[in-house]
This record gives structure tokens, C-alpha cells and sequence, in this order.
């Protein structure tokens, strides 16, 4: 279960190689779960590894700028990174669902790249400042939260709009898009809430964090597993 968030989108991506579905909207999920794995994968990597002789020391050494806290690498600038990624990619599929999600990504995915760049502004903290800026190295419950509440209000959007029809007609109503959609809803609602406050209970209750924290990895097999469904399915 440790290690799912790397081989979990490997499964549709496989059956990616196997199927190729032609479909305009598998472009962003599939770039997608690339980028999930390879982010996991350096995720992970960093988190194991450092535990063996060498491994730390060639990163002092070849990459002496990479930030550490207690003595050992970090990695949750990924979870930042897949965040954004997640934000922004399927922003790009949500457009090919109708004209709303079209006329919504004239701005969101820009309000959001202006917020994340004023969030990581490149300075030092000011407790009295008006904005407490955060490090990009660091989790962000901040980015992450705001992202799964963009995506749950997507997600949320796109069922009213299919579902309040008896017989929806056009791609957006199949099979293969209800499921990713269906996948990534379940993602973001079971895990809002674990993102809002996972900074301040790594910060002060660790145990229960790491407790709460299979929640998101299974949450993130059967996101996986939706996209593979949706692959399949012709």
C-alpha cells in the first residue's frame, strides 16, 4: 500500500498501450497519470531510499540545494507539483464536456496559476504580513485543498448537468467519461478534508496522520482503476 501511488496508474496506463483509445479527452488523463507516476515515483524514491548508505550523500552532493528538515530529504514538493498537475489537466478534460466548463476555464485555471505563484512567492515569511507566503518544498494544505474543491465543484457540475437530462445524449454522457469522472469525484470528496488539515496534524498529531493517510491511497487505486474502466470500455 506504500509504494500504490506508483504502480497504481501504471495499471491504466498499460492497458493504455493495449487499448489505445482514440477518444480527444484521454490526452489529458493520460498525461496525467505520467505525471502521477513519475512524481510519485521520485515521492517514494526519496522517502525509502534515503534509509540506505550513499543515498543521501549523493544528493548532498550532486544536488547540495535540495531542501532537508530534522536531517533527512524531503519530498513533498511533489504532492505540490501533482496537485497543480491534477488542477490544470483536468481543467483541459473538463473542456471537451460542454460550453459551461469551456466559458469556466477562461478563468479558474488562471486564477489558479495566480494564486499558486502568490502563495510560493519567493520570500522570506512575514508573521504579520498580510499573506503568510508558504515554501513550494513544503506540503501545502492550502493548494492542494483549494484544487480538490475546484475539481469536486467540477465534478459535482458536470452530474447535474448529465443526470438532470432522462436521456442525455453525446460523448459527454459515456460510459468512459462517467467513469473518470466518477473516479476523480470520489478522489477529491474523500480527501478534502484529509488535505485540509494534513499540515497541522503532521505538525502536531503524526501518528494520526499516517493513520488517515491509506485513505487517500486507496482512494487513488480506485481513481486508477475508474480511468482503467474508462480505457476499456469502447
Amino acid at each position: 500500500m506504500n509504494w500504490s501511488e506508483v504502480w497504481a496508474p501504471l495499471i491504466p496506463l498499460i492497458v493504455w498501450l493495449v487499448a489505445r483509445p482514440k477518444h480527444k479527452w484521454v490526452k489529458p488523463v493520460l498525461i496525467y497519470l505520467i505525471v502521477a507516476f513519475i512524481f510519485s515515483a521520485a515521492i517514494d524514491i526519496i522517502w525509502k531510499m534515503q534509509i540506505f548508505s550513499g543515498f543521501k550523500e549523493w544528493f548532498d552532493k550532486n544536488l547540495p540545494w535540495w531542501p532537508t528538515q530534522g536531517g533527512y530529504l524531503k519530498n513533498t514538493v511533489f504532492y505540490n507539483l501533482i496537485s497543480i498537475s491534477r488542477l490544470l489537466l483536468f481543467a483541459w478534460f473538463f473542456n471537451y464536456l460542454g460550453d459551461v466548463f469551456r466559458k469556466l476555464n477562461r478563468y479558474i485555471p488562471w486564477l489558479f496559476i495566480i494564486f499558486t505563484i502568490i502563495n510560493f512567492w519567493p520570500v522570506e515569511k512575514i508573521d504579520d504580513f498580510l499573506w503568510p507566503f508558504e515554501k513550494i518544498e513544503d506540503f501545502s494544505s492550502r493548494l492542494i485543498t483549494l484544487e480538490t474543491g475546484i475539481l469536486l465543484f467540477y465534478c459535482v457540475l458536470y452530474f447535474f448537468r448529465v443526470l438532470r437530462d432522462d436521456k442525455p445524449d453525446g460523448e459527454a454522457a459515456s460510459r468512459q467519461i462517467f467513469s473518470v469522472v466518477m473516479g476523480l469525484s470520489m478522489y477529491v470528496a474523500l480527501n478534502f478534508f484529509i488535505f485540509l488539515l494534513y499540515k497541522q496534524l503532521t505538525e502536531n498529531f503524526e501518528d494520526l496522520a499516517k493513520q488517515i493517510w491509506p485513505i487517500h491511497n486507496f482512494s487513488n487505486i480506485v481513481f486508477c482503476l475508474m480511468m482503467t474502466y474508462a480505457f476499456i470500455k469502447k
